[in-house]
Order: structure tokens, then C-alpha cells, then sequence
């Protein structure tokens, strides 16, 4: 697929879309009828950075007396992947001198 200023390999059942936008170049993929993926390209445009996650076991809050409103709370786990708990992960690469 070719957006212009980026191109992109996908299966054959995808296609692109164009959407409007106030100060950046955005559009997207359809991948089936339920799922889509879009980009929105400029200066002001999302991070996609995510707050750090804190996850603390019930234990926990039990010993410390704290709200836990602020927390992911699980049953006692010896091993905590605050990975598991993220609505996203962002990997990073350079791509021509820019973050990508």
C-alpha cells in the first residue's frame, strides 16, 4: 500500500482509507469488517506513550491500607509483569533520522 509518504506491505484483503484531518495526515487500514488500523501522522499527534502501570497484589493493599483506585490489582503472584497489564506496547525503531 502506498499512503505517499510511507508505504506499507499487507495482505492482499486489506485496504487503505483516507480520513480528515485538522493538522495531520491521517487514514488507515481495514484489515476485516471488525478490525482497522489507523495512523495519524503530524507535529501534534499522539506520543502513544502509556503511564507507567503499577500492579500490586491484594496483599498488598491489605498491608498498606492504600486505595487501590490507582492500582491493577491481582491475586498474590510471585512473579509481577506489569507487561501483561498494558492496553499497548510501543517498540521504537529509526527510520531516516526520525523515531518511527
Amino acid at each position: 500500500m502506498d499512503f505517499g509518504t510511507f508505504t506499507i506491505e499487507t495482505p492482499v484483503s486489506w485496504y487503505q482509507f483516507k480520513e480528515d484531518g485538522m493538522n495531520s495526515y491521517v487514514g488507515g487500514i481495514a484489515v476485516d469488517k471488525t478490525d482497522t488500523l489507523y495512523f495519524d501522522l503530524g507535529w501534534y499527534s499522539n506520543t502513544l506513550t502509556e503511564t507507567e502501570i503499577e500492579v500490586i497484589t491484594k496483599e498488598m493493599i491489605e498491608e498498606n491500607l492504600n486505595d487501590s483506585a490507582d492500582y491493577t490489582v491481582i491475586k498474590n503472584d510471585n512473579t509481577i509483569d506489569s507487561d501483561k497489564f498494558r492496553k499497548q506496547n510501543v517498540n521504537w525503531t529509526i527510520i531516516d533520522n526520525k523515531r518511527a
